[in-house]
């Protein structure tokens, strides 16, 4: 079982959280993943929110080319 954070569990999100864009992966709250970090501006942003209280998100984009516009 995994356990919330003490700020999860409490409503303390702030109110902007950096977004980090990852394809091909499933990441559950609370969960963890190793990353492979190399582009300069997501180093920068995932080193700016662990040293202001560790919070960033994480999203799997969507695959525009898969998607099909129906008729």
């Amino acid at each position: 079982m995994v356990t919330p954070t003490v700020g999860f569990r409490l409503g303390l999100l702030p109110d902007e959280i950096p977004i980090f864009p990852l394809t091909g992966a499933l990441l559950l709250p609370g969960g963890q993943l190793p990353l492979n970090i190399f582009e300069p501006r997501y180093l920068a942003m995932v080193d700016s929110a662990l040293s202001r209280g560790r919070w960033f998100g994480m999203v799997q984009p969507r695959d525009t080319k898969a998607q099909t516009v129906p008729d």
